[in-house]
């Protein structure tokens, strides 16, 4: 199901509602429980309206899973995959936004992005 996009409004602009595009923050992971929360969390406090965040997991063994479900706002999946690339096209397959940023398990975005 496509969700609708977001309307806003900008009180110093005249005129009709801007629709803005939903934004798709994904990225791989494999084991990556020491990095993940802060990547996560830059992407989580940043300031644009509309956006879904995906987390495409390789089989994580060392308790990444168990960071994933401690964000319920965050869609994941964490199985076998064949490599970094694959775990990017999952997610691209998943994603149901107009604009899509891949952002590494070990990468974060810098405030209000």
């Amino acid at each position: 199901m496509h969700r609708k996009p977001l309307e806003c409004t900008h009180d110093n602009e005249p005129g009709p509602r801007r629709k803005l595009p939903e934004d798709i923050g994904g990225h791989p992971s494999f084991n990556s429980i020491h990095t993940l929360r802060e990547t996560i969390e830059s992407v989580r406090t940043q300031d644009y309206p509309g956006w879904e965040h995906i987390v495409v997991d390789g089989g994580s063994t060392d308790g990444t899973v168990e960071l994933l479900k401690e964000y319920r706002h965050i869609l994941w999946v964490s199985e076998k995959d064949e490599g970094h690339y694959h775990a990017m096209n999952k997610g691209l397959q998943r994603a149901r936004g107009d604009i899509v940023n891949i952002l590494n398990s070990d990468d974060c975005y810098r405030p209000g992005l």
